[in-house]
């Protein structure tokens, strides 16, 4: 009877272990309405209304178009976020092409590296000198846990 109890005990903290593993790692979910085409990690994803979640990978991000189901994910560089703040996706802006620069949800700042393709675009075809040319920011509010 007593080693009955003692498994049944183990059973059940391991069971309550594993639950609350599983649960830390689905993250947070964005929502957010981007209003131009922009690139990902060398692919580009259409206007619309995009899902953002944290991927199964360790530091790395999904974004998901909830019309096409297009997604793309990317390795990023997470750092907690210095004060609470609105979550927004943030783009740089090279010419007319947007590239997705990082993924802020409020308490936490998912920075992406540069692609070839945006370090291309700073570069300009127009540059001579080959220095990089500063990007336009654009900041596109995000709506969390939808």
């Amino acid at each position: 009877m007593k080693k009955q109890i003692t498994t049944t005990i183990a059973t059940l903290s391991l069971f309550i272990v594993l639950a609350a593993i599983g649960f830390a790692g689905l993250g947070t979910k964005m929502t957010a309405d981007i209003p131009f085409d922009f690139a990902v990690n060398g692919k580009t994803l259409a206007a619309g209304k995009y899902d953002v979640t944290n991927g199964a990978a360790p530091n790395s991000v999904i974004i998901r178009n909830q019309d096409t189901g297009s997604a793309a994910v990317v390795i990023v560089r997470k750092q907690d976020a210095k004060q609470m703040g609105q979550a927004r996706l943030t783009f740089h802006r090279h010419s007319n092409k947007y590239f997705l620069d990082s993924v802020n949800d409020g308490q936490h700042i998912s920075e992406l590296l540069k692609s070839s393709a945006e370090r291309k675009a700073a570069r300009g075809s127009d540059n001579l000198a080959n220095n990089e040319i500063k990007p336009e920011i654009v900041s596109i509010n995000a709506t969390v846990g939808q």
